[in-house]
């Protein structure tokens, strides 16, 4: 069983109110899945969860006021978790990285490739001319 806790919210700022809980007890929780929607006076903003798993104890509702640490819900451990994962985890331990994504790279981009390059051109070369070859 694991625990997800608000994380810190930004630098001053001690509480937030909760607009929105996204998620049921009963749901199947994905790694990178909004889980509840946080309003400060600077700031909304979705928190994602770190880890997947079912929700079995939601423990926060909507217009809550929350700080950092409060606990938000409960998950069992999805089957690809090891067993005996019992330890707590801020939800925003991995804020800022999307599952799946390689930083640098665009979906069907070679590594070391410009983006609309083609293999072989050089830049400011013209297709079909030859380099040092004067135009006409």
């Amino acid at each position: 069983m694991s625990e997800l806790h608000i994380p810190d919210l930004g630098e001053g700022i001690e509480e937030g109110t909760v607009t929105a809980v996204l998620v049921a007890v009963g749901d199947r929780l994905e790694a990178g899945q909004s889980v509840i929607e946080i309003e400060t006076d600077k700031v909304t903003l979705e928190v994602p969860a770190p880890r997947g798993g079912t929700i079995v104890a939601v423990e926060v509702a909507a217009e809550q006021v929350v700080r950092p640490g409060d606990l938000v819900l409960r998950l069992a451990a999805a089957p690809e978790d090891a067993p005996g994962d019992t330890q707590g985890s801020d939800l925003g331990s991995d804020l800022g990285s999307e599952p799946g994504s390689e930083p640098g790279s665009e979906p069907g981009e070679e590594p070391g490739e410009e983006p609309g390059s083609e293999p072989g051109s050089e830049p400011g070369s013209e297709p079909g001319s030859e380099p040092g070859s004067e135009p006409g």
